[in-house]
């Protein structure tokens, strides 16, 4: 019930928020409201994404992994994209170590596609990446 005994209704609570703001914010509540909306856009305008090296921090290094897709998984890894199902093309991918991802790039066992590294060494699903273990590739790419 209604603090005067009435019944409590959708309509009573709709006429007291609206006799409550009958007259708009008051400068204070603009005020703040205006303070709180500048200092959102300046945290928001302040964020860098960590997309690439070019702001000077490579997003993959700060853990000292990257995810690469395996060889033998490309084509599949390729129909998910191209099918636009890209969080089940994501489960594909396996980290390996930054320095490891390296070492393969020296041997030429890395390649690139869709903008994710593609090691050419085999992929047991319950093992991972058999580094040693380099595989054929019938991508040129």
């Amino acid at each position: 019930t209604a603090p005067d005994g009435a019944e409590l209704t959708h309509s009573a609570i709709l006429r007291w928020i609206e006799d409550v703001y009958a007259s708009g914010w008051t400068a204070k509540e603009q005020r703040v409201y205006k303070d709180t909306l500048q200092a959102m856009q300046s945290v928001l305008d302040d964020l860098t994404p960590l997309h690439s090296a070019e702001h000077g921090v490579d997003f993959d290094q700060l853990f000292d992994a990257v995810e690469v897709a395996p060889a033998t998984l490309q084509e599949e890894y390729l129909r998910r994209i191209v099918e636009k199902q890209w969080l089940y093309a994501h489960e594909l991918l396996v980290p390996l170590r930054y320095g490891t991802l390296q070492g393969l790039k020296s041997k030429g066992l890395v390649s690139v596609t869709q903008n994710t590294p593609v090691v050419n060494v085999e992929y047991d699903p319950r093992m991972g990446l058999v580094i040693d273990a380099p595989v054929e590739s019938s991508w040129i790419v």
